[in-house]
């Protein structure tokens, strides 16, 4: 009986010309007779590796002959491991143990750490009530990898859904040194909603960041004092977003400051909270990330600041690919290469894909711009600021009045103010082609501002941003 023993060497080398190094290890492993062909096609040498250390990356595993050939039979050897991942930093497996130690909620490198462990997290929320969490590619790739590969695979979609309660900012205490301030420290709780959904075979995430504080001396009088300060540093809205470049300060830390200001002066002067600010979503124009501020101010004089923001992750194949590297991927230390390229080339290879920007809020079920003050929550932050209103009343000094500090405009610069505002808060001629150059709301579309800042934003062209307080 002819069996494939019976082939010359030279056929079986044509047929393993047709195959991967994936399928050529699967047959090598049929029998002694083809182990040892594949010794003679140095199969078994191209799938072996050794560790190399890249200063800033840490310990990587590089093939000891073509590293793509050996990442490929890595790719084709994912779909069979149901208990591994497949870790784009270091180039091998990591056993998934537990679903806590390799899913989203697996530990932040601390501050002693070098920042280049392969868990090493892109975005981190340290200050919002949540301890140790954040997300990274390999937590986008493992929910992408649950839903291409089916259960068992990766992680489940609703790992990256969290709802938090209220929570006592501890960390923002003393963050500001406001003279005029009685407890010297900032009284502000926080809250943190996501959601994800997957269309198109894209990762769409959209995230809610809230932050309220009394109408008391040391919650909105150091906010209309003194801005928000590094609190920016928390609002996370993407890469390009930070509170030292220029996107952050003219379109993000100077018009929240404005638009605080506004809010509590317009409501004074003119007895509503409705309608104060129409809606607007601001695009950055490096990623497709979009974002919108609301604020709520509450009967009992506290205002909630409510930052929703939609991102468009891709499909989460390699953490070099549009969508996941211009929202987040630069940031990861070991892809120094990728970080320090030149951002327009970024730009370009993202609008030159099909990942464009989410651009309609109906596709989650949380409608942005909500309130959270009714939640189950609320009740301890509403309990605490009663007793801070009680202490403010016999903590001022002799001669002030009542607790709360309010900008007194009139109408005419509330308007200007206003005006100002809008105005600031993006280019609304600026079009990225091909993406749609509309929002979806949930009572039809919504004005599209884009936040591109050219040049150098420095103290002057901020004071011009920010309004004159009386008082």
């Amino acid at each position: 009986m002819t069996t494939i023993h019976n082939l010359p060497v030279e056929m079986i080398s044509a047929i393993c010309e047709h195959l991967s190094l994936y399928q050529r290890v699967r047959l090598g492993l049929t029998d002694k007779h083809l182990y040892e062909y594949m010794k003679f096609d140095r199969v078994w040498e191209r799938v072996r590796c050794h560790t190399h250390q890249v200063p800033g990356k840490g310990t990587v595993y590089r093939a000891n002959t073509d590293d793509a050939d050996r990442w490929s039979f890595l790719e084709e050897l994912e779909v069979t491991l149901k208990d591994h991942e497949l870790c784009y930093y270091c180039r091998i497996f990591h056993r998934r143990t537990l679903p806590k130690t390799q899913s989203l909620w697996r530990p932040i490198p601390g501050k002693k750490g070098t920042g280049t462990e392969c868990d090493a997290k892109e975005v981190t929320f340290p200050r919002w009530g949540i301890q140790e969490w954040g997300f990274g590619f390999r937590d986008v790739h493992a929910i992408m990898r649950n839903h291409r590969l089916g259960p068992g695979f990766g992680v489940p979609l609703p790992e990256f859904c969290i709802s938090t309660d209220w929570t006592y900012a501890e960390a923002y205490k003393k963050l500001h040194n406001a003279s005029r301030s009685v407890f010297k420290c900032f009284n502000s709780y926080t809250k943190m909603d996501t959601e994800a959904v997957i269309a198109n075979e894209c990762l769409l995430v959209h995230r809610t960041q809230r932050l309220w504080v009394p109408l008391h001396l040391s919650g909105s009088d150091v906010l209309v004092r003194y801005g928000l300060g590094s609190i920016a540093g928390d609002f996370k809205i993407c890469s390009h977003h930070n509170p030292y470049t220029n996107e952050m300060i003219s379109n993000f830390i100077g018009p929240v400051r404005s638009g605080y200001c506004f809010v509590l002066a317009a409501s004074s002067a003119l007895g509503t909270t409705l309608n104060l600010l129409p809606r607007q979503i601001k695009r950055c124009e490096d990623c497709p990330t979009e974002y919108e501020f609301t604020y709520h101010i509450h009967e009992d004089g506290s205002v909630e600041f409510v930052m929703d923001v939609w991102q468009n992750f891709g499909q989460c194949l390699t953490p070099s690919e549009p969508g996941w590297l211009n929202c987040w991927g630069r940031l990861n230390p070991r892809f120094h290469s990728l970080a320090t390229t030149n951002n327009d080339e970024h730009r370009a290879g993202w609008v030159n894909s099909s990942i464009s920007y989410v651009a309609d809020e109906t596709l989650f079920p949380t409608i942005a711009g909500v309130s959270a003050s009714n939640h189950a929550s609320a009740k301890k932050v509403r309990e605490h600021w009663e007793v801070l209103k009680e202490e403010s009343f016999t903590a001022l000094p002799e001669g002030r009045v009542g607790p709360p500090v309010v900008p007194h405009l009139p109408r005419r610069e509330l308007e200007d103010l206003k005006e100002s505002i809008l105005k600031s808060r993006g280019q609304s001629d600026l079009r990225v082609a091909p993406f749609p150059t509309c929002f979806n709301g949930i009572g039809g579309t919504v004005p599209v501002a884009y936040t591109r800042t050219p040049g150098v934003v420095g103290q002057s062209t901020l004071h011009q941003q920010l309004p004159v307080i009386q008082g």
